[in-house]
């Protein structure tokens, strides 16, 4: 499964997800969501995103 973080304008980030790869009955880990998680603590830590991204 490929997670993505990206910046659509100056302002505004978007967390995507393609579950397409993953095949019927998957459920995503909460691995994914600590990975995710974590990345979004390094942005706002970092002032790259405000905490109510």
């Amino acid at each position: 499964m490929f997670v993505a973080i990206e910046s659509e304008r100056r302002q505004r980030w978007t967390v995507k997800a393609d579950t397409l790869t993953a095949g019927s009955g998957h459920a995503v880990d909460d691995a994914v969501n600590d990975a995710v998680r974590a990345a979004i603590t390094c942005l706002v830590e970092n002032r790259e995103v405000d905490l109510d991204a």
